[in-house]
């Protein structure tokens, strides 16, 4: 039983360290602009063909 306990907060830790990395990938200014690339591509397949850009 407490081995399974360890090897489930590694785990835990493991998954932790994993979003962490994620998430600095993502707050990346690259990462933002094919966010916003994908987001108006959806856009332009949509009804809706305007489209107000915004400076950041």
């Amino acid at each position: 039983m407490t081995e399974a306990k360890i090897k489930s907060a590694q785990a835990e830790v493991d998954a932790t360290m994993l979003l962490r990395e994620t998430s600095d990938i993502f707050s990346s200014q690259a990462a933002m602009q094919i966010r916003m690339l994908e987001k108006l591509t959806q856009i332009s397949k949509g009804a809706i063909k305007k489209v107000v850009m915004m400076a950041l």
